[in-house]
């Protein structure tokens, strides 16, 4: 399996270029559903980072999202953020989500 790799404007969330697939490192099991995307701007400092996400779980029943540690001329300005085990919507309404 390849993955695809797509760059999106922020804005539109359209294709800014023509996908393609590249040779890379995937789950030896075709049926784990797990994606990464980077995001330029819109992070707390406006920093860069690579968001990942994974379905977890004997079923596939948690839906884990991770974003590491944010770093500004070698040190952490943020800490690392993931889902809560017992809540996987937090990105759906937050205390600080402006646009929910």
């Amino acid at each position: 399996m390849r993955p695809e790799i797509r760059v999106l404007d922020a804005v539109t969330l359209r294709d800014r270029q023509e996908p393609r697939t590249e040779i890379g490192i995937c789950a030896p099991d075709p049926t784990v559903n797990a994606t990464a995307v980077i995001v330029e701007w819109g992070n707390p400092s406006e920093l860069p980072s690579v968001y990942s996400g994974i379905r977890t779980g004997m079923a596939g029943e948690n839906h884990l999202i991770y974003r590491p540690a944010l770093v500004e001329n070698g040190k952490e300005v943020h800490s690392s953020m993931r889902t809560v085990y017992t809540d996987n919507r937090w990105l759906y309404g937050g205390s600080d989500c402006t646009h929910c």
